[in-house]
């Protein structure tokens, strides 16, 4: 008897449920929810002159950039509309899924990008450039002349995106006989650099030469007294990176923990 009356509540219970006449099936995609939607890698386009497009059988310090994303758990995918080195294609294979694409090209100044600038933020929709041109330019120009040119480059890219955040790198000293004069120059477009960025809060400097420990010397960091060797690309890449954390596009880091630091920053010992 005590079984029949279980067995007619459960029935009871069945016809209270009422049974939808399109059932989903098993197997249908579950809307995710905003939070659980992944967020798109951060777009960064390189563009300058031969320190940031490298060498055959270098990494450029673009690679170490990437080391920094993939390191910081910051997913980013890195733009451009080439691979190519100077030198030849013996480039040194990375880990890490290094994405070696870029604008650069070694040689050229302001008024080779400038052309270009429009057409390569509405193709390749970049979140960040970063901007590495002015070694060249100042060999035959003045340094207000080429922060003119720096400006104008920013206003093309606004122009086209106003969101886009821009680093811009300070550009390195030489060691060559009769370089002396041209890092007097350098050394003012790098001032005026920084006055751009002061001017605007879509502006980073990476102060590769004004910034702290480790600050560029081309005796040590070069291997021709102009591009950077294997240490050189490590210190432009701290400074860079310092840029990008400046500029919320990457998180704060322990800088005594990354490669090159201890080489060139630690302190002596007592």
């Amino acid at each position: 008897m005590r079984a029949r009356v279980v067995v007619l509540l459960l029935l009871l219970v069945g016809l209270a449920v009422p049974v939808s006449a399109e059932a989903q099936p098993w197997n249908e995609r579950i809307p995710v929810g905003p939070e659980l939607t992944p967020t798109p890698p951060v777009r960064v386009l390189f563009v300058g002159d031969s320190i940031t497009a490298g060498r055959s059988g270098d990494t450029s310090y673009r690679y170490w950039v990437w080391r920094q994303f993939q390191d910081a758990g910051v997913r980013a995918r890195f733009v451009g509309t080439t691979t190519g080195r100077r030198g030849g294609d013996g480039y040194a294979l990375t880990d890490h899924g290094f994405q070696p694409w870029h604008a650069a090209k070694g040689g050229t100044t302001y008024a080779d990008h400038l052309p270009r600038v429009r057409a390569l933020v509405r193709h390749l929709r970049p979140d960040v450039i970063v901007l590495g041109l002015g070694f060249n330019d100042v060999k035959v120009a003045s340094p207000a002349r080429t922060a003119a040119r720096a400006r104008a480059y920013l206003d093309r890219v606004w122009a086209v995106d106003p969101d886009v955040r821009v680093v811009l790198n300070e550009v390195t000293f030489a060691a060559r006989p009769g370089s002396s004069r041209r890092n007097v120059r350098r050394t003012r477009y790098d001032e005026l650099l920084r006055e751009i960025a002061r001017s605007d809060r879509r502006v980073e400097v990476a102060r590769v030469v004004s910034g702290p420990c480790p600050a560029w010397d081309p005796v040590v960091h070069s291997f021709d007294g102009i591009h950077p060797n294997a240490l050189g690309e490590l210190v432009v890449a701290r400074h860079v990176v310092d840029a990008l954390v400046r500029a919320d596009v990457l998180p704060s880091y322990d800088r005594a923990g990354t490669p090159g630091y201890a080489t060139t920053c630690a302190a002596p010992a007592a």
